[in-house]
């Protein structure tokens, strides 16, 4: 068990019982910032990276890419401070937690305080202060708190090693891994800007007849279809309570447990007059949300069966393939029919005003042959499996990570 003055988890060869240090203690000198007048134009667009909050993200230590830049004038006349390389910024007003080592110099807006000719290492520093905050965040989580004042951030403690060699090994070993999960999250977001790229050539787009990239042994033209003659409208009610489990649409995971996205109840406890879904059936939600302008269309596929509010549309595949109609509701071409069929500015509490009728009537464009199809769809569903594949692994790591550093630090 660790204990106030040595962790748990320990590298070989070190025994000796930590110290504590005030956080003004690790560094020889601080640095305040300020924001110059915005409207003075010989103030910005200099050379000298000017950070912001917004440029800091919660779990991001490194790698920071300030907006901004200032100049020399703007440093002479305003509060802002040229900050030297190897520093380290934290956030103190609004956005507490977040701070970054930063490599180069720099100067911050008045919500940072800066550590320079730091008396730790530096990459032991940034993790032990990162630890440390997240505590305090839990601290004041549910509190009317929103920052802390720079007196009251020196004043926090930090226990450390005494040796230096076990600080750089501490520090060397959660860089590498920071240095890990920023590699598997680039690999996560190449990987999904290829399949939006692939989603943007393998349908047709608006207008015409054949996508941009086919399958070999494929030429003919696609056809536009109704929807209502590819599929079948569902309105089965759960009067019998065959399920219980409330669903939602989330933009990643499609249809989704109410419960495990809210992590609350949320749902009505009577769900009887609910459509019951079933595993491999498509609902519609109406509500608009942030890159969704016309609402999501999202096939049920991690659960047998939920139950959803009337307030959905819900439908099976009838003379379409199962797994190109869901890659098709992944692009954005079927927006345009929806806003055909959507009445003119109409909105009710965030819901589109489209019936299911004329829901039903939106035209679809597919390859008559249910062969390319289904070579589309296998296509998207082994891309969508590599994905979740590579972000299963980037959740465990952020895992190993969170572990390692309630182990590792008092």
């Amino acid at each position: 068990m660790s204990n106030e003055t040595r962790p748990e988890i320990r590298f070989p060869g070190f025994t000796e019982d930590w110290e504590q240090r005030k956080v003004f203690e690790i560094s020889k000198v601080t640095y305040g910032g300020g924001t110059p007048k915005t409207n003075t134009k010989e103030f910005w667009n200099g050379n000298i990276p000017w950070i912001q909050s917004s440029d800091l993200e919660i779990n991001r230590l490194f790698n920071v890419s300030p907006k901004k830049k200032i100049t020399n004038e703007a440093v002479k006349k305003s509060a802002a401070k040229i900050i030297p390389p190897n520093s380290i910024a934290i956030v103190t007003r609004v956005g507490v937690g977040k701070l970054a080592l930063m490599p180069f110099e720099y100067a911050t807006s008045q919500d940072f305080l800066s550590l320079s000719e730091l008396q730790i290492d530096s990459y032991f520093g940034i993790f032990s202060l990162y630890s440390m905050l997240q505590k305090e965040l839990k601290n004041i989580q549910g509190t009317s708190i929103k920052g802390m004042t720079k007196s009251d951030l020196l004043e926090k403690k930090v226990t450390i090693p005494k040796k230096c060699e076990e600080q750089q090994k501490i520090g060397t070993f959660f860089k590498q891994l920071d240095d890990t999960i920023t590699l598997h999250q680039r690999k996560l977001d190449l990987l999904k800007e290829t399949k939006k790229g692939f989603l943007q050539k393998m349908f047709p787009k608006n207008g015409a007849k054949v996508p941009e990239i086919r399958f070999p042994g494929f030429t003919e033209d696609w056809e536009q279809r109704k929807l209502g003659e590819v599929v079948e409208r569902v309105t089965r009610k759960n009067k019998k309570l065959e399920s219980i489990r409330p669903l939602t649409i989330s933009a990643q995971e499609g249809l989704i447990d109410q419960n495990e996205f809210f992590n609350k109840t949320v749902a009505s406890r009577d769900v009887s007059g609910y459509y019951l879904v079933k595993k491999g059936e498509f609902a519609y939600n109406k509500s608009y949300s942030n890159g969704y302008p016309w609402g999501a269309v999202k096939r049920l596929n991690q659960y047998d069966m939920g139950v959803l509010s009337t307030l959905y549309i819900v439908f099976k595949p009838k003379k379409i393939d199962s797994d190109f109609l869901e890659k098709y509701y992944d692009t954005t071409y079927w927006y345009k029919e929806v806003s055909k069929h959507a009445a003119e500015g109409a909105r009710n509490h965030g819901l589109l005003n489209i019936a299911a009728s004329d829901f039903f009537e939106t035209e679809i464009v597919m390859p008559l042959k249910i062969e390319e199809q289904q070579k589309i769809g296998a296509f998207f569903k082994q891309l969508d499996d590599i994905i979740t594949l590579h972000q299963r692994k980037l959740d465990l790591l952020k895992e190993t990570k969170k572990g390692f550093l309630q182990k590792m630090f008092v």
